[in-house]
């Protein structure tokens, strides 16, 4: 039978209307459950601002040493100086501090402000010197393996000796003590080289470092912080 097109028009608008009513629906229900979820985003976005701004003013403006910016650090890049426009991050400026006060406070029976002065100029000092240190046995090639980092490390901090004691007491950082066990067997393989080459002369490796830092660019950024 011949079908006029209108009533063929007719028969599938209601498909379409409904439809239509079907994906409102489905609009409306996504844009109330992603409401909560916006807003959620918005609070957790403004909480992080502020933080942010808290941790910033604290570190830079008054000088905060304490477990919560040291904790933020690990995730928020907070540079404490330059060294030839490349960030030495706080992250590791803390570390270095922490673990010297860790041992200070194991060594003695307390600390007087100057002396807490003493280690954060200290700690400064160690993070440049770090970075100097690894970037020239970089451009060397000068590369010490993670295996003989570890024996070293067991060797010396295991077992009841006094060192081994100290390894263990609450603040003192495993990393810090491994990263000092590779800064002395870089300085070793670093003054072989030096040596073998005529470069070193008579100065000892530490005497050679410091010369190579003071011919670098060097920028503070925390306030008060001298470097010993």
């Amino acid at each position: 039978m011949f079908q006029h097109p209108d009533e063929t028009h007719q028969v599938s608008q209601p498909r379409l209307s409904n439809f239509a009513r079907g994906y409102q629906r489905g609009l409306a229900w996504g844009t109330a459950r992603r409401e909560p979820i916006v807003k959620a985003a918005r609070w957790l976005g403004l909480a992080a601002a502020v933080i942010i701004v808290v941790v910033v003013v604290g570190v830079y403006g008054f000088r905060w040493q304490n477990d919560f910016t040291y904790g933020v650090s690990h995730v928020l890049p907070l540079p404490v100086a330059t060294v030839d426009n490349v960030p030495i991050w706080y992250r590791d400026y803390a570390a270095r501090l922490r673990h010297a006060e860790a041992v200070f406070a194991r060594q003695s029976s307390g600390s007087d402000e100057e002396g807490a002065t003493g280690f954060q100029g200290y700690a400064m000092d160690r993070a440049v010197y770090d970075h100097v240190l690894r970037d020239i046995a970089d451009s060397r090639d000068i590369r010490i393996r993670r295996s003989r980092i570890q024996q070293r490390f067991q060797r010396i901090y295991t077992g009841d000796t006094a060192r081994a004691r100290l390894a263990r007491e609450p603040g003192v950082s495993a990393d810090i003590l491994k990263r000092n066990i590779t800064n002395r067997l870089l300085r070793q393989e670093l003054r072989t080289r030096l040596t073998e080459t005529g470069q070193l002369g008579e100065q000892d490796i530490n005497t050679w470092l410091r010369g190579r830092i003071q011919q670098r660019d060097v920028t503070y950024w925390l306030p008060g912080i001298i470097p010993s």
